[in-house]
């Protein structure tokens, strides 16, 4: 509990620290009322006549849950790993009493929080105006908490692990931009991914990318309890593969560190 404690702090700091450049972040969140009312408009023509099993409103909540996440957490240089290796910065943090993959985990919830409380009021409000209210389950909110937070967590470890390779290339940033094009696609960002053609389906189910958006999106906008129960296992399953392998890079990377500068 007292490690735990460390980390918990972190993550209230940082949350903080975000929070006193509100208006900064309520700037940074016009662009997602932009892509609902972009998607709005690319709805309202192509779904009348259409074979698609998804309504309009189902879709716009669909937007509005994978924006929250894609947009609220920090990616890959954002996140600040890269520059701490490639800086030497990475050295002086490893004399801290305190798991480094965690204390940015931390750092990431912190920040991530920040952004997702004013994306989540202000996404709710566009939607509420356009569509109106989404079909839920009361009894569900809960376990799409749970999903939502296993979802964040496991984009973390996934951004981490990328950011990681730093410590042989030093220069991450070709990864990261395949990884976000990976989310964009496979991992269901804009469209759902029964759009998609049955391979690619199949695909992209296999793969845990649509685990950290299409997942908790398409749960909240069709609730279905054995869906959920297949995608909690499977985030598990994942987080626990990522975290266990980013621990592993990481003290790899420790072993053969070479501090240019900094």
């Amino acid at each position: 509990m007292i490690k735990a404690a460390k980390y918990l702090f972190v993550a209230r700091t940082s949350l903080t620290g975000k929070l006193v450049y509100f208006w900064d972040l309520l700037g940074r969140s016009v662009f997602f009322l932009l892509v609902l009312l972009i998607f709005d408009q690319l709805w309202r023509a192509s779904l009348p006549g259409s074979s698609i099993d998804f309504s309009r409103t189902q879709l716009i909540w669909y937007l509005v849950m994978t924006e929250i996440i894609t947009l609220s957490t920090p990616g890959g240089y954002t996140l600040g790993v890269d520059e701490d290796i490639k800086s030497g910065n990475i050295a002086y943090l490893l004399n801290r009493t305190c798991n480094y993959p965690l204390f940015m985990l931390g750092r990431y919830w912190g920040v991530s929080l920040a952004s997702m409380l004013i994306n989540l009021g202000l996404g709710c409000c566009a939607a509420l105006i356009m569509v109106g209210p989404p079909t839920l389950v009361p009894a569900s909110l809960p376990l799409l908490v749970l999903t939502l937070i296993l979802a964040v967590t496991l984009k973390f470890f996934l951004t981490l692990l990328i950011s990681l390779t730093a410590f042989w290339v030093e220069e991450s940033r070709p990864f990261h931009w395949i990884y976000s094009k990976l989310i964009f696609t496979v991992g269901g960002l804009f469209v759902p991914l029964e759009f998609f053609p049955d391979w690619l389906q199949d695909l992209a189910r296999i793969l845990p990318f649509n685990l950290t958006v299409y997942a908790p999106a398409r749960l909240l906008v069709d609730w279905d309890p054995q869906f959920f129960g297949a995608v909690i296992l499977r985030q598990i399953l994942w987080l626990g593969a990522v975290a266990l392998l980013a621990q592993y890079i990481f003290r790899q990377g420790v072993i053969k560190l070479n501090v240019h500068g900094g």
